[in-house]
């Protein structure tokens, strides 16, 4: 068990040298419950895009989510990179368009995440001039176009 523990650690410290080394894609679909009156189980899709920045990792997401009585189109920015630490946990904000049978309303998300492959989040959907969305689940995400020998 030790061991494996230390293989998923030592994968961490070299995933951002590899994600700074070359641009690639993320994909993958996402599963999760929203709390509240109109909450339910909720699904979608993420893209994000990694440009190469050998000094700072980000990557450039797209979110389609269908919620109990919405539907949510997401473009944001997110790292995992902060003050020069390679590991931990990332963030994900940026604008968001809510879709409702009454209405659209233009907000904010703040995705809280953290993982390799298998990513659990936290995302708080602020549609202006509506309520608030909590919601829980995980992505299921995979890289494409990486070289894992880090060249481009």
């Amino acid at each position: 068990m030790h061991r494996a523990i230390y293989f998923v650690a030592f994968l961490c410290l070299i995933s951002s040298g590899i994600v700074r080394s070359q641009p690639f894609w993320s994909v993958g679909p996402k599963l999760g419950y929203t709390f509240g009156d109109n909450g339910g189980f909720t699904g979608g899709f993420e893209v994000t895009y990694f440009p190469q920045n050998l000094n700072f990792v980000y990557g450039l997401t797209m979110d389609v989510n269908f919620w109990h009585e919405h539907t949510s189109i997401h473009l944001g920015i997110e790292s995992w990179n902060w003050l020069g630490i390679d590991v931990g946990p990332g963030i994900d904000v940026g604008p968001t368009l809510f879709f409702s049978k009454e209405k659209t309303n233009f907000g904010l998300s703040i995705i809280a995440w953290g993982g390799l492959f298998l990513y659990p989040y936290y995302e708080l959907g602020i549609p202006f001039n509506g309520e608030l969305f909590h919601s829980v689940g995980c992505y299921l995400k995979f890289p494409i176009g990486l070289n894992l020998d880090g060249g481009g």
